[in-house]
């Protein structure tokens, strides 16, 4: 799967949001959300994160110090949003 179809299936489940950072783990894509009215460069507090695995499209919402957490998110490193 390529971060394209990653960030679409994310906002396809979070309507009203918009993607503003992504990043590449070896099993996951993990999108960083807004509200898609926000101006700001900086998200609302509590927004979420989100892990859609490469080989399954599935999604893990990452709340801090789960295990999803930090399965996703070891070894993560940012990339940039493809422009639409």
């Amino acid at each position: 799967m390529i971060l394209d179809d990653a960030i679409s299936l994310v906002l396809d489940e979070y309507p009203g949001m918009k993607a503003i950072g992504a990043a590449e783990s070896p099993d996951a894509w993990i999108i960083g959300l807004d509200f898609a009215s926000s101006t700001s460069e900086h998200p609302v507090p509590g927004t979420p994160s989100i892990a859609v695995e490469k080989t399954s499209g599935v999604l893990h919402s990452l709340v801090p110090g789960t295990d999803e957490f930090w399965h996703y998110m070891t070894g993560a490193r940012k990339v940039p949003i493809p422009q639409v």
